[in-house]
């Protein structure tokens, strides 16, 4: 293994061929911690298949050719009204979707590309952990950093589904390396440049803000200390406050109200938040990790104690170069602020969801790793500290690997059954995984070959979530039986068991056995993650059982948190593309 590292100085290592084999080491692992699981299985979580739409959405829109380029909200609304399932917009930024696309133009539209594409930002993540660690880790300190990164149970959860989680945490530490490298040589150009790298992290996801709050509070007390220009600083205190404040406008309180009331209490700082924070960090990071972290933090803060001393040596006229004392403390306090800044967003802020701690993971990993550097630099002999080393990164790594991985049912073969009865057709879904079948039927059908209609839709709809703001377009039984008249359809798929909970999706599922109008086709036992406590979900396709004339020709879908619909014309199957397959 690699040298001790330095991390009292943050003196520059020269990059060798033991980086660039421990870099390639990290990446390797990065593909077999994520990877695995990869090519079996649905989507575990609901907002899975959104993501995979946002992609499927641009992937298709290029390819529809100049006519789709010149209009592409027109074209959005088009395919949202034939495959309801978008998060690009109103709820997400589109920069995972992008990188989707080009992923899905490479190897093909399907849910394991979608995984794919998840694994390489995963190896982004491996190898940003890698090289901002290594001045202040050495060698081995940023292989474990990026180890531990790649470990933690909410990386190899949300690393193993088409979440953005992952690649949001990987576009945050490739910010943070620009930020580092700004840090190094506080120049007007190398700012510029960790500006825009905080900014294009925002194209992720919304609390990815948290890099740019990190920043900023780590340049206002570096300004303080008079080791970067007072200048720049006020630069980015200006553009972090105007970012900020975009961020919370456009999100309009939607999330805030989505999961208000998880978890209340009256501040950041007080003894219950604390509390709450330790304890969803312990299941984010894992219990030896979060222990690691604490011994880390205390070593960080004592690193940065005389930073205003270390700032002597820098030249106060330019500031062109930082000395490495200096640049180390810098480190060690912008990695400690992140810390603070991610504690603040979880507490403070509305969003108590235990998703949202991701952002703060990467300064966990790094005083973890920085804890193992000091225990091992106690280890007298070379061989002693390598054997240390690699027991520490397999003790993360091998139960990481062997965590199983999460499954819903796969919707394919119920598509791939009644490809006939689906294709060309207004067709009526209803379950709790409605958005799994539209992937499937896009996946299995083509662009736009068909119309899917949720009866999450048309039944009833949610502006904020499952158990909020619901509207009911079906107060009785009635009414079901009349809303299936008049939109005559000619398949209807269903989950058997009334797993959504709403009574709309009940009264259908009456509506269906009972009538008369339908006869059930043909059923599908669709499998899930083995072992788990949801089993099997058993999935019923129904036909019309005599003919029935179609009394509309369209309907309104609404778009949760817009206050807006598409119109959607039932007849309309044409594709607007080259790519008619």
């Amino acid at each position: 293994m690699p040298e001790k590292s330095d991390f009292s100085k943050g003196s520059e290592c020269s990059w060798s061929r033991i980086d660039a084999f421990l870099m390639v080491l990290v990446c390797i692992m990065a593909v077999v911690a994520l990877g695995k699981g990869i090519n079996r299985g649905g989507l575990a979580d609901a907002d899975s298949s959104a993501h995979l739409m946002d992609g499927v959405l641009i992937h298709d829109w290029l390819k529809a050719g100049p006519g789709a380029w010149l209009h592409p909200m027109e074209f959005a609304e088009r395919q949202y009204g034939h495959y309801p399932t978008l998060g690009i917009g109103a709820h997400y930024p589109p920069g995972f979707a992008i990188v989707e696309a080009a992923f899905f133009f490479a190897f093909g539209i399907s849910s394991t590309t979608g995984r794919l594409c998840i694994a390489f930002f995963g190896v982004m993540l491996a190898s940003g952990t890698y090289m901002f660690a290594r001045r202040l880790l050495g060698c081995s300190g940023a292989a474990l950093a990026s180890i531990v990164m790649l470990t933690m149970p909410a990386t190899t959860l949300w690393g193993r589904q088409t979440m953005l989680e992952v690649p949001t945490m990987a576009a945050m530490v490739w910010g943070a390396l620009l930020f580092q490298r700004y840090l190094d040589q506080p120049t007007a150009a190398r700012l510029a440049a960790a500006l825009a790298g905080a900014f294009c992290v925002l194209a992720f996801k919304q609390t990815a803000i948290v890099l740019l709050g990190t920043i900023v509070l780590t340049m206002c007390a570096l300004s303080m200390f008079r080791v970067i220009p007072f200048r720049h600083a006020a630069i980015m205190l200006v553009a972090g406050l105007a970012t900020l404040l975009a961020v919370c406008l456009s999100l309009d309180n939607a999330s805030a109200r989505t999961v208000s009331g998880y978890d209340t209490f009256a501040g950041a700082w007080s003894w219950s938040a604390l509390l709450y924070y330790a304890r969803i960090m312990r299941y984010q990071t894992g219990t030896i990790v979060l222990l690691a972290a604490l011994p880390g933090v205390c070593i960080a803060i004592w690193q940065v104690r005389d930073l205003s001393d270390a700032s002597h040596s820098n030249d106060r006229r330019n500031f062109k170069t930082l000395s490495n004392v200096a640049f180390a403390r810098s480190i060690w306090l912008f990695v400690a602020a992140w810390l603070v800044v991610s504690y603040v967003l979880a507490t403070a802020v509305s969003l108590k969801v235990q998703r949202f701690i991701y952002v703060g993971l990467f300064p966990l990993a790094v005083f973890a790793s920085l804890t193992a550097c000091v225990i091992i630099r106690f280890i007298p002999t070379a061989p002693g500290r390598a054997t240390i080393s690699v027991a520490a990164a397999a003790c993360v790594l091998i139960p990481a690997i062997e965590r199983p991985v999460r499954h819903s049912p796969e919707f394919a073969d119920v598509i791939t059954a009644h490809r006939e009865a689906i294709k060309g057709k207004a067709v009526l879904f209803s379950g709790l995984r409605d958005g799994d079948f539209i992937f499937a039927a896009r996946e299995q059908l083509g662009v736009q070959n068909s119309i899917i209609v949720r009866g999450s839709k048309l039944l009833y709809t949610c502006t904020a979530g499952p158990r909020l703001d619901l509207v009911s377009y079906a107060q009785t039984p009635d009414d079901v039986r009349d809303t299936m008249r008049r939109f005559a359809f000619e398949t209807v798929v269903v989950e058997r068991a009334n797993r959504v909970g709403t009574k709309e999706d009940q009264m259908l599922r009456d509506y269906l056995a009972s009538s008369g109008d339908y006869k059930r086709v043909a059923e599908h036992r669709l499998e899930v993650t083995p072992g788990s406590a949801c089993g099997a979900v058993w999935v019923d396709v129904y036909s019309l059982d005599q003919p029935m004339e179609r009394q509309v020709q369209s309907y309104e879908v609404p778009i949760p948190r817009t206050g807006r619909s598409i119109r959607v014309d039932l007849h309309d199957m044409t594709v607007p593309s080259t790519d008619r397959t």
